[in-house]
C-alpha cells in the first residue's frame, strides 16, 4: 500500500512538470497590427447594474477601429436596462446598441445579440471583466488564417486582499495550465466565454446552441465541442499571452465560489462531454488518493513518512508548475499561500464533484435541473 502512494506521489509530481514543458510551447505575442474586419461584441446582462458605470468605461477604452457592441438584456430586475438604455443616445467613442433577451437565458441572449450582429467574427465576454485596450486586435489577430473559427484567450480573477482571492488565482492558474495542455494536444476541452471570439458563420454553421440551450451554463463549452467537431481542433487557438488577459470580478464569497463551480462542472454530465466526463472523474479519483492519504500518520513511522513525501511532492511541484504559468500571467505568490491551496484544494474539489450528482443548480436568481431550466411561466 504506502508503495502506490509513493509511485502516485511521483507520477503525481511528473505529469505537472511534464504540463510544464508544454506551458513553454506558446503561441507568441499577438501581433496588434492585425487587419481590420469587422467585430461585434457581445455582453448578456442580467442584474448587472453594479457593474455598469465601469463597463462603460472598460466598453471606451477599447482600441479598434470597426467596433460594435452589443449588450443584450436577459430581463434584469435591477433598473440597469433603463441605465443601458440612457447611453444610447449619448455621443459616445464606442456607440451601445441594447437589445432584450428574446429567449430566456445566457445562451438565448447570446443568439439575440448575434442573429441582430453587423460583424464578421463575434467576441463575447462579461460585464464583471477588465480588458486590455487591444484585446479586441491581439483576438483577431488569431483569425489570420482562413481555417480559424474560433479563438479563446486567458482569464484570471482579479487580486483582492486575502487568502481567499488568492485561492481562486491559484485555481485559475490550474485551469490556463490544463486548457492550453488539451489545445495543444489537438483536443479541446475547455475555454471561457470572458474571453472569446468565432466566426459569426461557424456559429451558424453548427446551428448555434441548438441541442444544449436548456442547460443553465456551458455556452463556451458547447461551442468549443461542435465547432471543434464541425472544422477540426486545428479551427480553435486558445492564446496564453499576458497582453491578451481578461480579469473577472473574484467571488464575493465561498457560497458564491462553490456554485459557480459546480455549475462549471456539471456539464460533464452531458451527453456529448464525454471527454470532460472522464476528465472528471480523473481528477476526482486523484483528490481522493490525496483525501485518503490523511489515514496514513496512524499507521506507523513509516506510513507517516510517506504521508510527509506524497504531500512534499505534491506541494512543491503545485508551486513550481502554478507559480511558472501564474508569474507569466504578472502574479507572484508566497510558498505559504500554495502550501495552504494544495493542502485546501482536496476537499473543496470533491465537494464541487459530489454536488455535481445533485439535480439543481441556481445562477443569477434562476433555479433549475441541469436539464430542465424552470423558465418563467410566460416564457413557456
Amino acid at each position: 500500500m504506502l508503495t502506490l502512494y509513493i509511485f502516485f506521489a511521483l507520477l503525481y509530481g511528473g505529469l505537472l512538470f511534464y504540463l510544464r514543458q508544454i506551458w513553454w510551447h506558446k503561441i507568441p505575442e499577438v501581433d496588434l497590427e492585425s487587419p481590420s474586419i469587422p467585430v461585434t461584441l457581445i455582453l448578456p446582462i442580467r442584474n448587472e447594474a453594479h457593474h455598469l458605470p465601469l463597463l462603460f468605461q472598460e466598453i471606451e477604452s477599447l482600441v479598434y477601429p470597426d467596433l460594435e457592441v452589443i449588450l443584450v438584456d436577459d430581463h434584469s430586475e435591477d433598473g440597469g436596462a433603463a441605465l443601458i438604455q440612457s447611453r444610447e443616445n449619448e455621443a459616445l467613442k464606442v456607440p451601445i446598441q441594447y437589445l432584450l433577451n428574446e429567449g430566456t437565458g445566457k445562451k438565448q441572449a447570446l443568439e439575440t445579440g448575434i442573429f441582430k450582429a453587423k460583424g464578421e467574427v463575434i467576441v463575447q465576454s462579461d460585464a464583471d471583466c477588465r480588458w486590455p485596450d487591444h484585446w479586441i486586435s491581439g483576438l483577431l489577430a488569431g483569425f489570420g488564417e482562413c481555417k480559424t473559427m474560433m479563438v479563446a484567450g486567458p482569464v484570471m480573477s482579479l487580486p483582492k486582499p486575502g487568502f481567499f482571492a488568492t485561492f481562486q488565482q491559484i485555481e485559475w492558474g490550474s485551469i490556463l495550465l490544463l486548457s492550453h495542455f488539451f489545445f495543444y494536444k489537438k483536443s479541446p476541452l475547455m475555454c471561457s466565454g470572458a474571453n472569446l471570439a468565432y466566426r459569426k458563420a461557424a456559429f451558424l454553421k453548427v446551428g448555434g446552441f441548438e441541442g444544449n440551450r436548456e442547460w443553465l451554463s456551458g455556452d463556451d463549452a458547447f461551442l468549443l465541442t461542435k465547432i471543434a467537431a464541425t472544422f477540426g481542433p486545428e479551427s480553435i487557438i486558445y492564446q496564453t499571452s499576458k497582453s491578451q488577459l481578461v480579469h473577472t470580478e473574484p467571488s464575493p464569497d465561498w457560497g458564491a465560489y462553490l456554485s459557480q463551480r459546480i455549475r462549471w462542472a456539471g456539464k460533464w454530465r452531458h451527453p456529448e462531454n464525454k471527454s470532460k466526463a472522464w476528465a472528471a472523474m480523473g481528477t476526482f479519483g486523484i483528490q481522493i488518493v490525496f483525501l485518503s492519504s490523511f489515514a496514513l500518520p496512524f499507521f506507523g513511522k513509516a506510513a507517516a513518512m510517506v504521508f510527509i513525501f506524497l504531500w512534499g511532492i505534491k506541494c512543491l511541484a503545485e508551486k513550481q508548475v502554478l507559480g511558472l504559468v501564474l508569474e507569466d500571467m504578472g502574479f507572484k505568490f508566497k510558498l505559504l499561500d500554495y502550501l495552504k491551496a494544495s493542502f485546501l484544494h482536496p476537499i473543496y474539489a470533491i465537494r464541487v464533484g459530489l454536488s455535481t450528482l445533485g439535480k439543481e443548480v441556481e445562477w443569477k436568481g434562476r433555479k433549475g435541473h441541469t436539464t430542465n431550466i424552470k423558465y418563467p411561466k410566460e416564457n413557456v
